[in-house]
């Protein structure tokens, strides 16, 4: 299957590993670690990297060539170098996996999933790296979804205003409601809610305006936030129990829309960093944050392959 190796030494396959996004800022010690475990591969047109039916099992880090990435017949990806294909279902643990299929000649290094999920236990750099892009992907997805008029969001819940301030265990239970922090290490939770600071709104505060730096985000306990936006077009609502700002915060993207309290709010900030600084710390609640992000990018590529043309923005390859 392979013609001749194109990187001859494991000096060769470092250097290129250097230039990936995502790898770029990785020290040579991080690198030499993914290089020690990749293989090169080469597949001709037509041929599947990836296969839909079972877990995927590897990632690619593509060096020529394009490739499809398809679920029931429909596209999601289109992707080509430097961009990689298998991240998202590796890192979601879809067990259904998707169909990666070689559009053109194509030259990829390939890293078992194993060896992927074990770099990013022990490099903070990647974990962070990885959470960032999905964060990315996660906020593409959403505004392509929007700018369709495809993402549906539950009306605000009404419910009622807490006079004291929430205490440790409070802040628990709502944190651990749903989401990655389901599971979460209760030290780590622990830590990240008492990092939280409880804010308090009257009707008409502008929390921020669309084009502004994004470092942080709220969760809201009580009250309705209308959110409004020009780039895509969009206007939404968003109440009790609802995340609003963290994805931006954490992709380090300007803010996409406006945000101003409806009603009195109650809600607990949290700041970008704070988390990944806990994430450095946790690297089980990292992977399980990618986890969450991973599987929610897959349900809304379906969504959007649905529509019409899929997704065609890559992921970049080791940032997921």
């Amino acid at each position: 299957m392979a013609d001749e190796p194109r990187f001859i030494g494991p000096v060769e396959r470092l250097l290129y590993l250097s230039t990936l996004p995502g790898l770029s800022s990785s020290s040579p010690a991080e690198l030499a670690s993914i290089g020690q475990h990749v293989r090169e591969r080469s597949f001709s047109r037509g041929e599947h990297l990836l296969q839909e039916g079972a877990p995927a099992e590897s990632v690619f880090f593509l060096v020529e060539g394009s490739v499809t990435i398809l679920r029931q017949g429909q596209v999601l990806q289109r992707v080509e170098p430097p961009f990689g294909v298998g991240f998202l279902p590796v890192l979601s643990e879809d067990p259904e996996g998707v169909t990666a299929r070689a559009d053109s000649k194509v030259l990829a290094l390939e890293l078992a999933a194993d060896d992927l999920i074990d770099a990013m236990e022990d490099s903070f750099s990647l974990l962070e790296s990885g959470v960032r892009q999905l964060s990315r992907q996660l906020a593409e997805a959403q505004a392509q979804l929007e700018s369709r008029g495809l993402l549906e969001r539950d009306e605000p819940l009404e419910t009622e205003y807490p006079e004291a301030p929430l205490d440790l265990v409070q802040r628990l239970t709502l944190f651990r409601r749903r989401g990655p922090y389901m599971h979460a290490s209760l030290d780590s939770m622990a830590e990240l809610v008492r990092r939280a600071a409880e804010v308090r709104y009257e009707p008409g505060v502008t929390l921020w305006t669309e084009g502004d730096a994004a470092a942080w985000g709220v969760q809201i306990i009580h009250g309705v936030v209308t959110c409004s936006g020009k780039q895509p077009p969009r206007a939404f609502r968003m109440g009790p129990d609802s995340v609003l700002g963290v994805v931006e915060a954490n992709a380090q993207l300007p803010r996409s829309y406006t945000a101003v309290t409806e009603t009195r709010v109650v809600a607990l900030r949290m700041e970008s960093e704070t988390g990944f600084d806990i994430i450095e710390d946790d690297a089980e609640l990292g992977l399980a944050l990618l986890r969450f992000l991973a599987t929610l990018i897959n349900r809304l590529y379906v969504r959007l392959a649905a529509d019409g043309p899929g997704l065609l923005h890559a992921l970049p390859a080791p940032q997921t």
